[in-house]
């Protein structure tokens, strides 16, 4: 593949799920790239459709739950979505993996560290016991765990936060995945440790080439390590841009209130004879049947009546950053 041709190509994707009174779209018609090599940030409050979005690109959001319902994600010359259920069980672990939020709900706590990471390989690569377990011990040391041949004995539970964390990165590599997501893979974490699996994902992205694609709502993880960001807001992306960009002149109202509401020195959540901290007033809509407008219009202080009228077209603020907004542009909050 061509280093300057996408990795991934996202095109018109929905994605709903199903509950007592009726469809929510969680996704709907978003578009992105991913290039190889790069690590891409989708950043939003919680409910935006961050989560969903990386879950639809291993297909595991599934009928009756949830579905799917249109849109194409073609990774490398194939379309994810129309591959069967054997081809993309090939897919999944072996060319895209996944870390998840939560590694002690995702490893399995009656399986040794060991066990689990020969398995993950087995599945793709039907290596023997002894090459996996080489293979294993390579990959824990890769991620920087002491002592990987005793590591390899233990139980999730045995584990510190930090160290099941690494784990869960050690599974995602041991295949050598083209694409790893990574779904706010920070946030059980405290600082310290935040900052050390910050720099050991910068450092194997180096080594390896493998693109990320890391699912935030932390515009300091963003900064710390992503080269460009989509904002998400609503199932909808309203902006994107190269990090730099986005941090130096963020465009969508929405945006700028993300970056307003990031806690400073002095501030403090009552005010409280210091600077209070901002807030976006309201919470992210339940986006159930028709919604005309802009979905971010109740909680917008710029909103004209255009905003109501209809979801405004995304225009380029320069060759590398575009927002879709009829209100753009301005100081920062």
């Amino acid at each position: 593949m061509n280093a300057n041709s996408p990795l991934v190509q996202v095109a018109d994707l929905r994605v709903v799920f199903q509950g007592r009174l009726g469809s929510v779209r969680a996704v709907d018609g978003l578009h992105f790239e991913i290039f190889p090599g790069e690590t891409l940030a989708i950043v939003g409050e919680s409910g935006c459709g961050k989560s969903a979005t990386a879950l639809s690109l291993l297909r595991l959001i599934q009928p009756p739950i949830g579905d799917t319902e249109r849109g194409s994600v073609r990774f490398g010359d194939r379309d994810l979505l129309s591959l069967d259920a054997r081809e993309m069980r090939a897919v999944r672990g072996r060319d895209i993996a996944m870390i998840f939020q939560e590694p002690m709900s995702s490893l399995n706590p009656v399986l040794s560290v060991g066990r689990q990471l020969i398995e993950t390989l087995r599945v793709h690569e039907r290596a023997s016991n002894e090459a996996g377990r080489s293979r294993a011990v390579e990959v824990l040391q890769q991620v920087g765990l002491p002592d990987p041949d005793s590591q390899l004995l233990k139980y999730p539970h045995e584990l510190s936060g930090g160290m099941r964390q690494r784990v869960m990165i050690a599974m995602a590599l041991i295949n050598n995945p083209r694409l790893l997501i990574a779904d706010e893979p920070t946030t059980a974490l405290d600082v310290t440790i935040q900052a050390q699996i910050l720099e050991l994902m910068a450092r194997l992205q180096q080594e390896t080439g493998t693109s990320i694609l890391l699912i935030t709502h932390d515009l300091g993880v963003v900064a710390e390590i992503a080269q460009r960001v989509i904002v998400m807001y609503a199932g909808r992306k309203v902006e994107e841009a190269r990090t730099t960009e986005l941090f130096d002149n963020p465009q969508h109202p929405y945006t700028r209130g993300l970056m307003a509401a990031g806690p400073r020195l002095g501030g403090s959540i009552t005010g409280g004879g210091k600077r209070r901290l901002k807030e976006i007033a309201g919470t992210v809509p339940i986006m159930r049947g028709d919604f005309a407008g802009c979905p971010f219009v109740d909680r917008c202080e710029a909103a004209t009546q255009q905003c109501h009228a209809g979801f405004p077209q995304f225009s380029q603020v320069t060759e590398t950053h575009s927002v879709a907004c009829f209100n753009s542009g301005g100081a920062r909050q």
